[in-house]
Parts: structure tokens; sequence; C-alpha cells
């Protein structure tokens, strides 16, 4: 089908992949509690960087599960040092928000950097974890500095976790068609391209 109508075809295609992916994210968590969610974000990634790149997959059942089992592992032991990070974070929200009186601002300006920082270093983990196969610790190290070393892509990824925040604010009833999936695919591509230009750089 050639023209408008086969270019709306297309995108039609591409958004049911975007909703049915999230579906599978979501299945692929409850599939392993809380140790499903790392290799089912890890899984999509992939999938949906396939998408990105103009390339969609014709299945997505087979692929994604595929990818979910390779990854259960490694996406979990690279994911644990953000789970703590996020806990650690919350208690420490929690405290500020129990303490009698206004929290210190400094305090308050620290823990909200310390988290921007981890969530655009988070943006990262996919893509890392597809693209190389390194010891935990090496890939723990490069995520920790790709935020300074990458800034146009982790200020990208930033940018597009806040676009789908106020998007999902207004629009409630995106969240379960695309709450994951939809920030996912655009941090990873700000990822990618950056990490397309360290590896330029670095001849790798």
């Amino acid at each position: 089908m050639n023209g408008w109508a086969g270019r709306v075809m297309e995108v039609l295609h591409l958004v049911t992949q975007v909703v049915v992916l999230n579906l599978l994210v979501v299945l692929g968590t409850l599939a392993g509690v809380v140790l499903g969610a790392a290799p089912a974000a890890s899984s999509a990634g992939a999938l949906l960087a396939d998408l990105a790149a103009g390339h969609p997959p014709d299945r997505l059942w087979t692929p994604f599960w595929r990818g979910w089992r390779a990854g259960l592992r490694r996406a979990n032991v690279l994911a644990a040092p953000f789970w703590g990070a996020g806990l650690f974070l919350l208690l420490d929200a929690l405290v500020l928000a129990a303490a009698p009186g206004t929290a210190p601002r400094p305090l308050t300006l620290a823990l909200v950097a310390v988290g921007l920082y981890l969530t655009a270093a988070l943006a990262f983990l996919c893509p890392v974890a597809r693209r190389y196969d390194v010891a935990p610790a090496r890939a723990w190290r490069f995520l920790l500095t790709v935020p300074l070393i990458a800034p146009a892509g982790a200020l990208g990824a930033l940018g597009t976790v806040a676009v789908c925040a106020v998007l999902y604010l207004e629009l409630p009833v995106l969240v379960p068609l695309v709450g994951v999936t939809l920030p996912l695919l655009n941090t990873g591509w700000f990822a990618d391209r950056a990490l397309d230009r360290l590896d330029a750089r670095t001849g790798a």
C-alpha cells in the first residue's frame, strides 16, 4: 500500500508494537516478580531499538521471551546497584518529608541532583547491556560516568523522561498503554546515539 494510506498503516503498526511491548514488559515483570523487571525492560529495549532504527520486528512474543530468558541474570546483576540507590533515595526522601519544619534546602537539592544523575545513568543501562559484553564491574563504572562523558545523551534522556511524566499526568490513559515503552524507546534512542558517538571517538 503506497501513499498516505500506507504511511498511516505503517505508523499504526509501529504504535501497536509499542503498546504490545508495554504489555509484554508487564507480563515479564510479573513472571519474575522483582527479578523480572530488569530482563523485561532489557528485552523490550532491544526490540524498541530495532523499531527506532527502522527495522521493526515481524514478531514480538517469541523474541521478547527469548531475550527475557537470556538476560535474566545479567540484567538483574547490572540493575542491582540502581535498585539499591533508588531505595536509598526513597528512604531519604521519606525522612526529609517527615522531618519537622521545612527540610534544609541544600539537602533537598542534593537529593534531587543525585536522583536526576542516577536517572540519566539508568537510561543507558539497557543499551549498554545490549551493546557491550563486559564484566559487571566495568559496566557499572561506565554507567556511573557516562552522564559526564556523554552529557547530550544524558540531557536528552532526562528531557524525554520529563516530557513523558507531564504527558502521563495530563493523559493518564496512556500509562497502561505505553507507560514503560514510550520512555524506554526515547531514552534508548538518545543513549544509543550518544554511545555511537563515543564508539566512533574511541574506535570501539
